[in-house]
């Protein structure tokens, strides 16, 4: 796991947008990945919170490592679809899936992943 964590953080750390929003990953595991987002004024909304484009996008990329994490070797992933559903609480439930991309001549694959998020 240790060179595939290693790739990960190598493709985290060249994603501009986790940068400016001062994303952190913090977890690596076999088809879980865990990335952190420290509450900043300038990643609100208007109402103080943590803006919901901050926070699907650091769960889009987590999404797509943990499928990377359970990819073949030489394989990468993408996001086909993600869907964010935010109910009127301080809870955001989101779904993703990824489409690995295989070499040239193979079919893809989908996989779904789900989170839910709370915050306070």
């Amino acid at each position: 796991m240790s060179v595939l964590r290693d790739r990960i953080l190598v493709s985290f750390r060249a994603q501009g947008l986790m940068k400016t929003l001062g994303a952190e990953l913090v977890l690596v595991e076999d088809g879980e990945v865990h990335i952190a987002l420290a509450g900043s004024p300038h990643i609100s909304q208007q109402h103080g919170y943590a803006h919901a484009g901050a926070i699907s996008s650091i769960l889009v990329s987590a999404c797509g490592y943990a499928a990377l994490t359970r990819a073949s070797d030489g394989y990468e992933v993408v996001t086909a679809e993600f869907k964010i559903t935010a109910p009127p609480a301080r809870r955001l439930a989101c779904e993703a899936a990824v489409l690995i991309i295989r070499f040239p001549g193979q079919a893809p694959c989908r996989l779904r992943a789900l989170s839910s998020i709370a915050w306070h």
